[in-house]
């Protein structure tokens, strides 16, 4: 049994940082590692976890989100690994004082190498038992689930519904997201989102708008395994094909709904993003450096 400690600037919602540390703190226990994490900002994350305001002064392992995380436990000692989970904002960048570092795609690698720091890829991990297909979907294309951040692309999903007369949802700051992704036929979506719509067997449309790439709605596309690698290089980012729509785009890219794809996306998801696989990923470099 190791002692782990997950650390993450921000635990207060559950966006892709935090979901990200839930899914990996409970593979780790399920492993039998006694795990503790450490937050600067708590919330509604923070609750479901095992928390602590004054960390160990040693822990076997340290796996640390956020140059902030990375400074405050500058002082505890263990092996700690870095991950960058993005190539913009400022806490994503990597800072002196990880033993390792690990980037979650190839695109944020060269990020990481490029200010100095050699880095190993570990795809982002989602948890299949939680993000499962226990509901089918529907021959025909009948409701769609938004989960785009940027009001722009919200709308013109919406808009898009309502010319093909399919059911129209939207969430956004809600922990049992897999219980919407399976009440729904297809999920519009970037990054994580997808990834966790495609574990539960869902089709796929990656488009959003997000202030700090354009203004524009851009994306992939519908997603299909056949996809250059770019596109998961790229974190399902909608940086690699950077396609603009519009609404007419997006009733196209819909009619193209076939819900035998759905299976499809699952079983690429178990391929390159299950969660056992990414700890395991994590365990070994931890088991290598120590040697």
């Amino acid at each position: 049994m190791l002692k782990i400690l997950v650390a993450n600037n921000h635990l207060d919602n559950y966006g892709g940082s935090e979901t990200w540390t839930y899914a990996i703190v409970q593979e780790l226990k399920r492993l039998g590692h006694m795990v503790e994490v450490y937050s600067k900002s708590r919330g509604k994350m923070s609750i479901r976890l095992n928390m602590t305001s004054t960390p160990r002064r040693y822990y076997d392992l340290i796996l640390i989100n956020h140059n902030t995380c990375l400074r405050d436990l500058r002082h505890v000692k263990g092996f700690k690994i870095f991950t960058s989970h993005g190539i913009y904002p400022k806490l994503e960048q990597p800072e002196r004082g990880a033993n390792a570092y690990v980037a979650i795609t190839p695109e944020v690698q060269k990020n990481v190498d490029h200010l100095g720091y050699r880095s190993s890829v570990i795809f982002n991990g989602v948890d299949l038992t939680r993000f499962d297909n226990n509901l089918q979907t529907h021959d025909r294309l009948e409701n769609v689930l938004c989960l785009s951040h940027g009001d722009k692309a919200k709308d013109m999903v919406e808009q898009a519904c309502k010319i093909l007369g399919v059911k129209f949802s939207f969430i956004t700051g809600r922990f049992n997201v897999e219980n919407a992704i399976n009440d729904n036929d297809l999920v519009v979506s970037l990054g994580r989102g997808a990834i966790e719509a495609m574990a539960c067997g869902r089709e796929v449309l990656i488009l959003d708008s997000r202030g700090y790439m354009t203004e524009d709605v851009v994306g992939e596309g519908m997603f299909s395994p056949s996809m250059p690698d770019g596109v998961k290089y790229h974190n399902y980012s909608g940086r690699f094909y950077g396609k603009k729509y519009d609404v007419a785009l997006i009733v196209e890219e819909m009619k193209s709904y076939n819900r035998s794809r759905g299976l499809v996306n699952r079983n690429y998801v178990l391929i390159y993003h299950h969660i056992k696989n990414k700890v395991q990923e994590y365990l070994k470099i931890y088991g290598q450096k120590i040697k």
